[in-house]
């Protein structure tokens, strides 16, 4: 029989492993502390509770998180594991048979994917879906240099075009579109590393809230895990303090929380943080931004087209950076996150260290 939602908070801080540090259990009140502000979730079945839980994850990044406080009960399923744009993606047959057997599904942001909001609604209808941008306590960022345009993808119109029908389906996604074009943010929050923070100990009380008998685990992993990101970025913050950073640009706005984080700023960005194409007018505001600085530092997507980059600045005065906010290079799994902000700020070390061999 599950356990009272109070007995389990109080079962769950009984100091019973011995062997976790005193910072550890600090860290791991505070994560139940934050978990009791995530609403009342449905609790497993006697019958489900005897089949490890279904759980999925939209981008590697989140998977990572989910990961670390799943460590030692299962593996969550990761939705989007192929190279293709997290703004632009579209499901593969495996990854919507993942939605329809959840039974939790964490996703970053509509805003990040819109293109999800349907199969979410049509798919995995059963599921506890908690997006991370409302997690209570996530911080989020406007858009920098302007308001970008809030392009249709064009996945829900295809849909509607092809079947008249479906009425509900088309008033459900206009009202969608129009109270996000309102609430408008910059949808790349897990690079910030107190977001990261913060979504582990909500994963871990909706985990815990779902699949009681594994919570004691699932709040163990968490603080520790918030532990090691916490360690993760005061040496990074040593490291950049003790430098001085070169003027740079980024490709696509999506690296403003860690840039936040760590007090770095760029001159600008050629594509707006939503990914839709820049207009003329848009790069010759920034052509002209750049006139004044003989040598840049560019971080740029893998992938990203270098014409833009030519059309603000010529490329002999160009030092390419490759960075990937959602590390898709990057082996999926519990390490994943760790590394991905490694590889960052990797590489904005390598902005210091070239632009200072070039002068």
């Amino acid at each position: 029989m599950p356990r009272p939602h109070s007995l389990l908070f109080k079962t769950a801080y009984a100091p019973r492993e011995s062997r976790i540090s005193p910072k550890v259990s600090f860290i791991r009140m505070g994560v139940m502390l934050a978990a009791l502000v995530v609403s009342i979730m449905p609790v497993r079945s006697a019958t489900a509770s005897s089949t490890p839980i279904q759980v999925v994850a939209d981008i590697p990044p989140l998977h990572s998180l989910v990961s670390m406080v799943m460590d030692g009960v299962t593996e969550p399923a990761l939705l989007l594991d192929t190279p293709d744009s997290v703004h632009h993606a579209s499901l593969r047959p495996s990854a919507a048979r993942r939605l329809a057997e959840a039974e939790v599904v964490f996703f970053t942001d509509s805003q990040l994917t819109p293109w999800l909001a349907k199969p979410l609604r049509t798919l995995a209808q059963k599921a506890q879906q908690v997006e991370m941008a409302r997690v209570q306590g996530s911080t989020t960022l406007a858009f920098r240099y302007g308001e970008p345009g809030h392009q249709h993808h064009g996945h829900h119109d295809d849909d509607h075009d092809k079947h008249h029908d479906d009425d509900h389906d088309k008033h459900h996604d206009d009202e969608h579109h129009a109270k996000k074009k309102s609430e408008s943010h910059d949808p790349h929050l897990w690079l910030s590393a107190a977001n990261a923070r913060t979504w582990l100990g909500a994963i871990a009380g909706v985990l815990a809230k779902t699949d009681p008998e594994n919570a004691d685990r699932y709040f163990t992993n968490a603080a520790a895990a918030i532990l090691k990101l916490t360690e993760q970025q005061q040496d990074w913050q040593n490291k950049i303090d003790s430098q001085s950073f070169p003027p740079f640009l980024v490709g696509h706005d999506a690296f403003q929380y860690l840039e936040r984080d760590f007090g770095l700023e760029p001159i600008g960005a050629v594509i707006l943080g939503d990914d839709a194409p820049p207009s003329p007018a848009q790069l010759a505001t920034l052509r002209d931004k750049l006139a004044p600085y003989a040598r840049l530092c560019v971080f740029v997507e893998p992938g990203f087209n270098s014409g833009l980059l030519e059309a603000v600045m010529p490329t002999t005065r160009i030092i390419v950076i490759s960075l990937d906010p959602v590390g898709r290079a990057i082996p999926p799994g519990a390490l994943h996150y760790q590394q991905l902000m490694d590889s960052l700020l990797d590489g904005y070390q390598r902005c210091v260290k070239e632009a200072g061999a070039a002068e």
